[in-house]
């Protein structure tokens, strides 16, 4: 090659790779979310004086944001509830994160404190339900958050509406089993939540064993389901090499069911609400985020 052509061919490729350099740039400045993402919590929760219940809180920020979030204030509850910081070891200064390509994935907990204002509402009511709230970040911002559905029961109300009777699951399926001993009639049953999931996952829901439902056949639903002794909600990954994790702990299925001439409202959901997200599943959570967001 000639001194000439030589140097043609390297303006070529310093081109190339500047093209490439400044098409990396405008894809990562693209991928940049607005605010930190919150993962659904998800629990049911028998209230008792002598426990204090933990809950996982999951978050998602951009890589160069450094900021933690330190409290939750509840819509129905008196006080602020303190995050604390999932760190690598006991007295380590170091936090527990998943740094991406774009993302990170941060964790904490919230050890529940129920004042007397709270439990007098929680006795009034037979329950108290959590949905939104306010975060309070490292840098005094605060943002409002969906938080999933957190319901709180009194051991009288717990006894007399809970259908929970197990649950098992791995990343890529999960089957939760209800039992009744008493007749019940499912009047209602909102789909919504599975919506955005029904591309990756199948539902189906089994009745007194033998009465098979499907997700399409859910979402036809005309007249109530009669349940005699119980029912399985099956949830399985169309894909098996692929986690689905974090999308089953999204979901919560609103239910009313008549018992006894009494209609009680309550939530199918995974109790598994302790998020495990690889970067890849990060990325696909942000993705979803953006296809219901913008």
């Amino acid at each position: 090659m000639t001194p000439k052509g030589l140097k043609l061919f390297s303006i070529i490729i310093t081109a190339v790779i500047s093209l490439l350099a400044v098409g990396n740039i405008i894809y990562a400045a693209q991928q940049v979310i607005p605010r930190p993402l919150f993962a659904a919590i998800n629990d049911e929760i028998c209230y008792r004086e002598d426990n204090n219940e933990k809950l996982s809180v999951t978050y998602i920020t951009n890589n160069a944001d450094s900021r933690r979030i330190e409290s939750i204030t509840f819509d129905g509850l008196d006080m602020p509830q303190t995050v604390y910081q999932d760190r690598v070891g006991f007295e380590d200064h170091t936090y527990n994160d998943s740094i991406g390509r774009y993302y990170t994935l941060k964790r904490g907990y919230i050890e529940l404190n129920i004042t007397d204002i709270d439990i007098k509402k929680l006795k009034e009511n037979g329950s108290l339900t959590l949905e939104t709230g306010t975060a309070v970040m490292s840098d005094g911002s605060k943002l409002q958050i969906n938080i999933g559905h957190i319901i709180i029961y009194t051991d009288e109300r717990w006894n007399q509406q809970k259908l929970i009777e197990g649950a098992e699951g791995d990343q890529n399926s999960l089957t939760l089993d209800y039992k009744t001993e008493i007749p019940i009639k499912i009047t209602s049953l909102d789909l919504q939540s599975f919506e955005s999931h029904k591309d990756a996952l199948k539902l189906t829901i089994t009745v007194d064993s033998s009465n098979i439902y499907t997700y399409k056949e859910l979402s036809q639903l005309s007249e109530p389901i009669e349940v005699n002794s119980g029912f399985q909600v099956r949830y399985t990954g169309k894909d098996p090499d692929t986690s689905n994790d974090w999308r089953l702990n999204m979901i919560s299925l609103d239910m009313t069911y008549e018992k006894d001439g009494q209609y009680y409202d309550t939530w199918l959901i995974s109790p598994f609400y302790e998020n495990r997200m690889s970067n890849s599943d990060v990325e696909a959570y942000v993705n979803l985020w953006r296809a219901e967001h913008e």
